[in-house]
């Protein structure tokens, strides 16, 4: 079975990996892959037309999506619409990843044991709440960070340091919101 590996990282390089010991690495495409991955092919990974042409150019028949910003895009809704098999949540299920806002009210409606929190469109909006936690809190941006949009603060400065960090980022307004730390 030909199958490609959507992503370019570690976890990506481990699946295809892991894969090749299966099928050949001549059936195991890595899109877009990295120069350490055998047969990586450059494609954006939010182009899904393109993704598909390539697919139906090479007979992939199966795709394993690694990282979240296809996901959140939709490619799994995407590839549900073919012929070609996607491993993957869709959409809406990827909104736990995509959404931090969205995955806290999934949560608090179904009961799953969670910090509470307030929700904010700015920096300058959360003093009061984070002053209420007497600065200790845990600041998370509501988007696709790569890791990084997640802030646990002890202090004042911690917190200034962050929204710091957020504002350098993604401008005076984003989505945001902030949690009590226990």
């Amino acid at each position: 079975m030909k199958v490609a590996v959507i992503g370019s990282g570690g976890r990506e390089h481990a699946i295809a990996w892991k894969l090749a010991q299966t099928e050949s690495w001549d059936n195991i495409f890595t899109l877009p892959g990295n120069g350490g991955i055998p047969n990586s092919h450059a494609i954006d990974t939010t182009n899904f037309a393109h993704i598909e042409t390539f697919c139906r150019q090479k007979g992939i028949e199966l795709i394993v999506v690694g990282p979240e910003i296809p996901l959140s895009a939709g490619i799994v809704d995407y590839f549900r619409t073919t012929d070609i098999l996607i491993l993957g949540p869709t959409k809406q299920a990827a909104l736990l990843e995509g959404s931090k806002i969205w995955a806290k009210q999934f949560m608090q409606k179904h009961k799953v044991a969670t910090a509470a929190s307030q929700t904010f469109t700015n920096s300058s909006n959360a003093y009061h709440f984070i002053q209420s936690l007497n600065n200790q809190c845990v600041i998370k941006y509501d988007g696709l960070a790569a890791g990084k949009g997640v802030f646990v603060c002890y202090n004042t400065a911690d917190v200034t340091d962050a929204f710091n960090e957020l504002e350098a980022q993604y401008g005076k307004q984003f989505p945001l919101f902030v949690e009590e730390l226990f």
